[in-house]
């Protein structure tokens, strides 16, 4: 009996095993994904003489800065430039507020060697409008700025503007 009950017990086993093989799947499927994350973004980097300009002297597309855009958006992007003191251009302001001259100058901004004038409206100007994502590690553009120096000396002072940049998914 003890003989017969072993030989049941092997037996009930071996057909759970080729049971189980029997009712196993003959393909089965992995799930791969992953994940990109939106990039946007803008890096300006300062060039030159940006923060001691010689305003003594004409200045022809001073190389001011450089600005690195991305944005893997499929839409494209747009960059927004606004300056702080102008209206239609820009406008450099004294520091002493008891000193009222100003000294105007042009904006161009773009790829290297087709950098294009900026007019802005009320003080901003979008700059730059794609309809396709940038390329890997951004695209390279530039900030020149021109100016002539007044006829009469400009009062002793400090004078600046700011230029914001701001880049924008579409």
């Amino acid at each position: 009996m003890k003989i017969l009950k072993i030989m049941f017990s092997g037996l009930f086993l071996l057909f759970l095993l080729v049971g189980v093989r029997v009712f196993a799947a003959d393909n089965d499927n992995i799930i791969l994904s992953g994940t990109v994350a939106s990039i946007l973004s803008l890096v300006l980097t300062e060039e030159g003489s940006y923060n001691d300009l010689t305003l003594t002297a004409n200045g022809a597309d001073v190389d001011v800065a450089n600005v690195v855009v991305e944005c893997n958006d499929p839409d494209g992007y747009t960059v927004t430039m606004v300056t702080a003191n102008g209206a239609t251009g820009g406008l450099f302001e004294g520091a002493d507020a008891q000193n009222s001259e100003t000294l105007a100058y042009s904006v161009k901004y773009g790829a290297g060697g087709s950098e294009a004038a900026v007019t802005f409206v009320a003080g901003s100007k979008e700059v730059e409008s794609t309809s396709a994502r940038s390329t890997v590690g951004g695209d390279t553009r530039n900030i020149l700025i021109s100016w002539t120096a007044p006829g009469t000396p400009l009062s002793a002072d400090t004078y600046s503007d700011t230029l914001t940049l701001t880049i924008a998914a579409k």
